[in-house]
């Protein structure tokens, strides 16, 4: 299979929050919404990996969000790469610039380093060369994400490429109700999405070790 094909199928189901949503936000740019980034970083939230759209044909790992800070130019994550199948944790603090309408996308300046930390192991899905992966890092610096959450509960992400929208949803709790995962899809519904859900089993039922998991 050609190189570039299979690397843009990599890039169709994996962008770090991760997902896919029949677009009707895209070609309007309706749904860029001003998140105040220090409200959300008072509360001290940590944000579970819980919702991928749709499912993947690989199994991810998870990414938690922690420790959330306000930038002059945007804002910074803690990111926390969990592995299936492997133990301990990879760590990266994900920097977002503001590129106008409520978008956000990825700095150049991130250290993306933790993301080939584990390529290799058995159930998760990186570009395995040093070409794949820079051309997979350039598809992602692309990218404009919306972001939408009610500063308690959740917090939502999705970003769009022609005739698609990619997207996660993490939650303050690793599993969380019926109700609150009904005020996603009420937010999405707002838009006039329809997202088809994943839920991230391994994510949910995933024992973290590490202390303030």
């Amino acid at each position: 299979m050609n190189t570039s094909i299979t690397i843009i199928k990599i890039v169709v189901i994996f962008i770090v929050t991760i997902g896919v949503i029949e677009t009707k936000i895209c070609p309007h740019g309706k749904a860029g919404e001003e998140i105040d980034w220090t409200k959300l970083a008072k509360k001290k939230k940590t944000f579970y990996d819980v919702i991928d759209i749709p499912t993947p044909t690989t199994p991810f790992d998870c990414y938690n969000w922690k420790n959330i800070r306000v930038t002059d130019d945007g804002f910074i994550s803690e990111v926390h790469k969990y592995i299936e199948g492997m133990p301990g944790e990879s760590t990266m603090n994900a920097r977002y610039v503001y590129t106008g309408n409520g978008t956000y996308s990825l700095s150049s300046k991130n250290d993306f380093s933790f993301l080939k930390k584990g390529q290799t192991a058995t159930n998760t899905m990186m570009p395995s060369s040093d070409e794949q992966f820079q051309y997979f890092l350039n598809q992602m610096l692309q990218l404009k994400f919306y972001f939408f959450t009610d500063y308690e509960t959740y917090l939502a992400a999705a970003a769009c490429i022609p005739g698609s929208v990619f997207g996660w949803v993490k939650f303050t709790k690793q599993n969380p109700g019926g109700k609150i995962i009904a005020k996603v899809w009420d937010k999405f519904s707002e838009y006039g999405e329809l997202p088809r859900i994943t839920w991230k089993t391994k994510c949910v039922r995933r024992k973290y070790l590490q202390k303030g998991n």
